[in-house]
């Protein structure tokens, strides 16, 4: 087989002569979406270059799908792109993705500007090869469907331009290869990092063999080359083309335009301020599996750890006390002849019944989050942090006051003080206030990842399949989490994560900060009151007036516009988190009686189905449903 370009060839001739030559040397043909020219020199070596109109999206930090709404006139947009490009590049081997049935002009006009601008070819895109349902159904019986993009194609062939196909379907594989198409391109959805990358890798590699045994049936030289799905780096790829032998190459937009841009810049960034050891983003902190640490700290080897760390001094007897870590850590406090200190360490499998695995590295999240914060709000008012141990997931802290005392044994022991809810809610509202709208500390605790392990998994899915009446509501109070990226969210602001002692408070546990919804951060601490109003009747007027007393702390700090917003947004976790800590994967285990579970299920439930607009509106509520289950005892 010829894989060289006859004498006289076309361009698109000579380029498919190059395809083949590669192919044929085992090398794969690499596509790269082009939306400036500085993606275009730095890529010269690729196979290809491709002008979207998705580009205009991405290189402005939004989603590539934003291409396919009605935000202006993708063809004038890619054609736009092309021109610059070409203009001082007349050589660039380019594509031009151009959406086929645009039937407010002829597509001769359309093609007659690519050959004028020196393009070498033509892609359909937009497209509705990407589109599925109901609506992929309206567009295809109303004349809009994946035929007319073939048609355009086929035009473009005639005149002795380059087609790419984009497809997604089996049958769209077929009908492309039978138009005559020069490269069918599969397209497996947006770019985006694998949840479960094994996974998610062996599903495109099915579909991408499918569509491929597809083209092969009816063509025996159209090229493959794929984009988009769970594919964004080197090893990926190499791993699809040993599975898939029929795929020729790869197209990329996002892995080449928008990640490389941004840890270059990134990196350039940290290089002249200074911030390298300051900036991480969440998201990168939390992409891959997290190593196993060299050593599990407990009782019988704490000593030796924080000796051969320099922790204490060598020879030194060291007393141990295992203190309270919650349901994911250990916390030892450790005294010495000179000091004591308080050492953190995550584990991984969170001690509840229901099987809850969680990221190790919450805990460097945690001492980043305590030093950001204690700049802040105040040193006094977060651990001071003395030793990290990233390694081992460990850190170590001073111990608080000796006078300290947990809130909730406070609570629990009927020492309720509505002063101490007033302060706390000044306290949240200060962080709150203090972080809103920060671009820095939103990209460094995008935290999704271990949000949904934390909260998001256990807490509102897990509920949602045990309360069906209202697991919309439900998903959408966690989906409400990721959606609102107002201000810097403490994550568990609960009363076992407050110590107080006269005239001080200290705020623990930030290992579930991010960047998120300040609504969460209220509802949570408003719920964990209501559930000890439920368990505990007789104390519920002054449980009452410590969650008054805490919401209007939380008031005075803020404005009322931005109070109006977290009210409604505390009101809709509230009912979801009332349910999550009643059936949750970690449910409260103070709340036994079967008379005050059911009138948290009948408060959470009425919350969620009746969403009143604010705290003020709810509580009339919540005071009647739960007094009127204490009068019944």
């Amino acid at each position: 087989m010829t894989t060289t370009a006859p004498r006289g060839a076309t361009r698109q001739q000579q380029w498919l002569a190059e395809a083949e030559r590669r192919r044929h040397c085992g090398e794969p043909l690499i596509g790269v979406a082009s939306g400036i020219g500085l993606v275009a020199d730095a890529a010269l070596g690729a196979s290809l270059f491709i002008a979207y109109n998705s580009s205009r999206f991405r290189l402005a930090g939004h989603g590539s799908l934003a291409s396919m709404m009605p935000l202006g006139n993708a063809n004038d947009d890619a054609l736009a792109l092309a021109r610059s490009l070409l203009t001082t590049r007349p050589n660039l081997p380019l594509v031009v993705g151009l959406l086929g049935q645009d039937f407010t002009r002829a597509s001769d006009d359309l093609l007659d500007e690519v050959e004028r601008i020196g393009a070498l070819g033509v892609q359909n895109f937009p497209t509705v090869s990407i589109i599925d349902g109901k609506y992929r159904d309206d567009l295809e019986a109303t004349g809009l469907g994946f035929s007319n993009e073939l048609d355009f194609l086929r035009a473009a062939r005639r005149r002795g331009l380059l087609t790419l196909a984009n497809v997604a379907t089996v049958a769209e594989a077929r009908q492309a290869a039978l138009a005559g198409v020069d490269v069918i391109t599969p397209h497996l959805g947006v770019t985006r990092v694998a949840a479960d990358p094994g996974r998610e890798i062996d599903a495109a590699i099915d579909t991408l063999n499918a569509l491929v045994g597809a083209v092969r049936d009816v063509r025996d030289n159209a090229l493959v080359v794929f984009h988009g799905g769970p594919i964004t780096t080197p090893v990926h790829l190499n791993e699809v083309l040993k599975a898939c032998p029929g795929v020729d190459g790869y197209v990329g937009a996002s892995n080449f335009e928008r990640a490389p841009i941004m840890r270059a810049v990134k990196d350039a960034v940290k290089a002249w301020t200074g911030s390298a050891a300051r900036e991480t983003s969440g998201t990168d902190l939390f992409a891959e599996p997290a190593p196993d640490p060299d050593v599990e700290i407990d009782e019988t080897n704490l000593a030796d750890y924080l000796i051969a760390r320099n922790v204490v001094p060598a020879g030194a007897p060291v007393e141990v006390e295992a203190l309270g870590g919650g349901v994911s850590n250990v916390i030892y406090r450790y005294t010495t002849p000179t000091g004591r200190g308080v050492l953190k360490q995550s584990r991984q499998r969170v001690r509840v019944a229901e099987e809850w695995l969680c990221d190790l590295r919450r805990v460097i999240n945690e001492r980043e989050a305590i030093s950001v914060v204690a700049a802040l709000v105040g040193s006094g008012r977060v651990p001071n942090i003395t030793f990290v141990d990233d390694d081992n997931y460990t850190f170590v802290m001073d111990s608080a006051p000796s006078d300290a005392v947990v809130w909730k044994e406070e609570l629990f022991a009927g020492r309720i003080d509505s002063s101490v809810g007033r302060a706390a809610g000044q306290f949240l509202a200060q962080l709150h206030e203090s972080t809103r709208g920060r671009d820095q500390l939103r990209r460094r605790f995008a935290n999704e990842p271990l949000l949904t392990e934390l909260r998001l998994d256990p807490w509102y899915e897990f509920t949602a399949c045990r309360h069906p009446d209202v697991a919309d509501a439900i998903r959408m109070a966690g989906r409400r989490l990721i959606e609102v990226q107002d201000v810097l969210v403490h994550g568990d602001f609960v009363a076992k994560n407050i110590l107080v002692w006269p005239g001080g408070m200290m705020v623990l546990d930030w290992e579930v900060v991010h960047f998120g919804n300040p609504g969460y951060d209220v509802g949570q601490m408003l719920t964990h009151l209501i559930l000890k109003a439920a368990a505990f009747p007789q104390w519920g007027a002054r449980y009452f007036a410590t969650s008054l007393a805490f919401w209007e702390g939380y008031r005075e700090m803020t404005s009322e516009r931005i109070t109006a917003t977290v009210s409604d947004e505390a009101v809709l976790q509230i009912g979801a988190l009332l349910l999550a800590r009643l059936d949750g994967k970690s449910p409260v285990d103070y709340l036994t009686e079967p008379a005050a579970r059911d009138s948290i299920s009948v408060l959470g439930t009425r919350l969620l189905r009746e969403r009143p607009a604010s705290i003020e509106e709810a509580w009339p509520l919540i005071q009647s449903i739960l007094t009127k289950e204490s009068s019944s005892d």
